[in-house]
């Protein structure tokens, strides 16, 4: 078998399958909405007819959100008079699912090209370097760990972030550049420098992931510099961001500027003294993404369980394995050492944001290669029939195996259980969408309290937010009036509420609570509620 074949369709499927399959449970409570409605929203406002040059954050391209607003059109035909507000985290879901399958065939190519060696310049282009049945375990085995880890499936296939979808178009440039390096065909990097430009466009964590696959085509194929295909490769990734150099052309600079405004970066660089504190977190992060070891919503919440979670027998072994792997098998793919060495050192100097789950999305862009590197060290063990003392090594892979697959999916399980049972997700919040979007129709309105500004969601986003940027999505009317001015009301109106806005009208305002059906689910961070105004008192 010289590459790819029928056999790698029905692993991928079968892969993509069990991905969706273990992302799908509260794919749109848990994590609760965050500030990704404003993706949410734009992606709406460009099948209304806006061409943005960047998304809403002037820091990232549009191109997640252009893909966004593909499936809305699709959807169109069913949701007539707005947008499904549910297809963004289905669309989160898909890409978190194809990252996986992508996971599985970059894989194999390191897998296969480590066991081929450098070598000479390569074969012939177009050959097809053979793909041995130990290179699919390597890849079966890294997709496996890709499938259940808890950022890869409670961030980026929950969160309707634009760099969320980071991994996806990452991974998509790498096996970019493994398929050149296995084929040796230079002529594949001009798609990996495209695709590397589009997977910047989504956040700039992605740029020590792009250069770590650019050095290691220098560092393994030197040749190829004298060739016109890196070069071309460059020119398509800078053509791939042309929108965001006119844009900074165009207002000198706004993406920099944008990025001086977020608390949690650097604009050029954290000071020496901060740097070194950034780089223990950012290695305390990356240990946390790569095991699995995180709790709840807030950093501070369960400091003492954290901790104890991250001293665990269980934390320690999967983390001491994942380190021996990707020491272990530098020297036959120098690709995740070297990927990982680059996002410590960059990410470090910009970003200061290491204290939850959702901060562990600016490393994620690289954990498929620190899995690959697992499958490619654990595939090693696999032992070949007939050969002596092939039952110890049996027994030691499916004891690796059972842990690497086996604790995420517990600490999937037991995060669930701990957010649900802290009335910490989004169904009362869905429950109010819906419900209003049957009942309002063009001549009614729905009318939002300010103070649902005080409520949090996640992720930066609040009650108030999340309700005014879905209803532009769904087309429900609303308003967002001040206090004073919420009784300047018609007959009829909905009114969504805090406790302290419904105290304050209930005295000049007959108000009748809204049933939707099934009592409100109770949501842990906040009350807030739906009424009707049927008149003044």
């Amino acid at each position: 078998m010289r590459g790819w074949s029928r056999p790698d369709v029905v692993i991928c499927l079968a892969v993509l399958a069990v991905a969706a399959a273990v992302r799908l449970p509260h794919l749109q409570t848990i994590p609760i909405l965050t500030d990704e409605t404003e993706d949410m929203r734009l992606g709406m406002e460009i099948t209304r007819g806006d061409r943005p040059l960047m998304s809403q954050d002037a820091y990232n391209g549009p191109v997640f959100h252009y893909v966004m607003a593909a499936g809305y059109a699709m959807a169109a035909a069913v949701f007539v008079d707005g947008g499904d507000p549910r297809w963004p985290r289905r669309l989160a879901l898909a890409l978190g699912s194809l990252t996986v399958v992508l996971t599985y065939l970059v894989g194999i190519s390191v897998a296969a090209a480590a066991r081929a060696g450098p070598g000479p310049p390569g074969p012939a282009p177009g050959a097809r370097p053979a793909i041995a049945w130990r290179d699919r375990a390597a890849g079966l085995i890294a997709a496996a760990i890709m499938a259940v880890a808890f950022v890869p499936v409670v961030v980026n296939s929950h969160v309707a972030w634009s760099n969320a979808s980071s991994p996806f178009w990452a991974m998509l440039a790498v096996l970019a550049v493994c398929e050149a390096h296995r084929r040796g065909d230079p002529r594949w990097l001009v798609p990996a420098g495209a695709l590397s430009g589009l997977a910047c466009q989504t956040h700039a964590s992605v740029l020590p992931v792009a250069l770590g696959a650019a050095l290691f085509v220098v560092w393994v194929r030197p040749g190829w510099l004298r060739t016109p295909w890196p070069w071309l490769g460059l020119a398509a990734g800078v053509a791939a961001i042309a929108n965001v150099i006119v844009f900074n052309l165009q207002t000198g600079g706004a993406s920099i500027v944008a990025g001086q405004g977020k608390h949690y970066a650097y604009a050029f660089g954290a000071p020496w003294p901060e740097y070194v504190v950034n780089v223990r977190d950012c290695l305390r992060m990356a240990y946390q993404l790569a095991t699995s070891t995180f709790l709840g919503l807030d950093p501070e919440e369960g400091r003492p369980e954290l901790l104890a979670l991250l001293r665990s027998p269980a934390a320690v072994a999967y983390g001491t394995l994942v380190a021996a792997a990707l020491v272990a098998t530098a020297r036959r793919s120098r690709l995740p050492l070297l990927t990982w060495v680059l996002v410590i050192l960059v990410v470090s100097a910009f970003n200061r944001g290491y204290r939850y789950y959702l901060h562990a999305r600016y490393l994620a862009a690289g954990l498929p290669l620190l899995y690959v590197a697992v499958g490619l060290w654990l595939a090693g063990w696999v032992p070949a029939p007939g050969r002596p003392g092939r039952w110890p090594r049996a027994a030691a892979l499916a004891a690796a195996l059972v842990l690497l697959v086996g604790y995420p999916l517990v600490r999937l399980e037991g995060f669930y259980a701990r957010e649900t049972a802290l009335d910490r997700t989004g169904a009362r919040l869905w429950q109010v969408i819906d419900g209003l979007a049957q009942r309002v129709g063009p001549d009614g309105q729905v009318r939002l309290d300010r103070g649902l500004h005080g409520i949090p969601t996640a992720g930066g986003g609040n009650v108030h937010k999340a309700l005014d940027e879905v209803m532009d999505v769904t087309g429900t009317p609303h308003r967002k009036p001040k206090p004073e001015d919420l009784l300047d009301h018609h007959p009829g109106a909905y009114l969504v509420l805090t406790e302290a806005g419904h105290a304050a009208l209930a005295e000049r305002m007959v108000l009748e609570p809204v049933d939707f059906g099934v009592p409100l689910a109770p949501y842990g961070r906040g009350r807030f509620d739906v009424y009707r105004a049927v008149g003044e008192r």
